[in-house]
């Protein structure tokens, strides 16, 4: 029995997940430089080929990676508006800014690191 669209759905977006996954833990370990497509493709077990069907190259890999991480910081942002006084809504920005990073250390430490090299990974 084929596929749904559905099922094609989250079978790409669950390998997009496992392929941004790995590109960050590369980029945290060696670095964006240093970090080529092979090296995301046998981290994420996947063929490279795959990868280019997902990604046209590292730089868009690391893009969409920022992007996300920039749509959850609007989301985060978006909420606190339900909080009228603006100290309630900084109090709220901060402690989900927190609790993201205790939930998710990795994320943090590649946003360190694109803060950090910034310069020479977007020149």
């Amino acid at each position: 029995m084929p596929r749904t669209p559905e099922e094609n759905e989250r079978i790409r977006q669950s390998a997009k997940e496992k392929i941004q996954k790995a590109a960050m833990a590369l980029f945290i370990r060696q670095g964006y430089h240093a970090t080529s497509i092979s090296d995301v493709a046998k981290e994420a077990g996947i063929s490279k080929g795959l990868l280019y069907n997902y990604y046209k190259g590292k730089e868009e890999l690391l893009a969409t990676m920022v992007e996300t991480r920039i749509r959850e910081l609007v989301e985060v942002m978006e909420s606190a508006k339900s909080n009228r006084k603006p100290d309630e809504q900084h109090r709220y920005i901060i402690e989900g800014a927190i609790d993201n990073v205790y939930q998710n250390p990795e994320v943090f430490r590649f946003i360190c690191i694109c803060k950090h090299s910034r310069k020479q990974i977007w020149t």
